[in-house]
């Protein structure tokens, strides 16, 4: 049985994710080099001041300043999706090169994963490279009807480095690492497998900021490459 832990805002990233069919697995590659961002692999989802861009062969980040309680940018798989039944993996190449914020206010990239619908962002796992005033940190957090009742941090001693999520089934465990370090997240299919049905998920990532105005250029935060190894769904 999980404990539930209270935690502050900072920790508190929303899940970004949607339930959907499968067929067969395969891979993708998005490196966002040709500085146009394909609309037919993604779907643009956007809440309060941070804007995405495809630039400068990479994906580019930027708050104006005019941010709020969790603003977000984010992308999500058109026609991909996971399943928890079978192992899948995925890797994000980040770089979160900003000064330190104040204390209630954060930066993210963030890979999130629902369990079930009709409310998916109500259960699930929320996996983030974090920015806070006291340095980076790698992070899970585990979400039972709306409430974050688990979770997990490491500090980061690097400002880029590749987020990388492994599922393994028949281990029951997710792997998850950042510039040498690592997490892991066991039993979710003993714990929740009931709730997961045979729906896999859709992949999200985004950068979000909490407690305010802040600001920081998209050469600061950005994402170079996205992997991702699942299962295409039909549209």
């Amino acid at each position: 049985m999980r404990i539930r832990r209270s935690v502050g805002p900072i920790l508190a990233l929303a899940i970004t994710a949607m339930t959907a069919a499968v067929l067969a697995p395969t891979a993708i590659d998005d490196n966002f080099n040709d500085n146009s961002l394909d609309t037919d692999l993604w779907r643009v989802r956007h809440e309060g001041g941070v804007t995405l861009r495809e630039r400068h062969q990479r994906l580019d980040a930027r708050a104006d300043g005019a941010t709020g309680f969790l603003s977000f940018h984010y992308l999500e798989l058109r026609d991909w999706g996971i399943n928890w039944k079978r192992n899948f993996n995925a890797s994000i190449k980040y770089k979160i090169d900003i000064p330190a914020p104040p204390s209630d206010r954060f930066a993210a990239i963030q890979f999130g994963l629902a369990f079930t619908e009709p409310n998916p962002l109500a259960n699930g796992v929320s996996i983030a490279v974090i920015r806070a005033d006291d340095g980076w940190w790698l992070a899970w957090f585990l979400i039972e009807d709306g409430d974050i009742i688990d979770f997990a941090r490491k500090r980061l001693s690097q400002v880029s480095g590749t987020l990388e999520i492994s599922w393994n089934k028949s281990l029951d465990r997710l792997s998850i690492s950042a510039a040498g370090k690592t997490l892991y997240l066991d039993d979710l299919y003993l714990d929740f497998g009931g709730e997961f049905g045979t729906a896999p998920v859709i992949v999200r990532f985004g950068v979000g900021v909490d407690g305010g105005d802040m600001e920081f250029s998209g050469s600061q935060v950005n994402i170079d490459d996205f992997q991702f190894d699942g299962h295409t769904r039909p549209r």
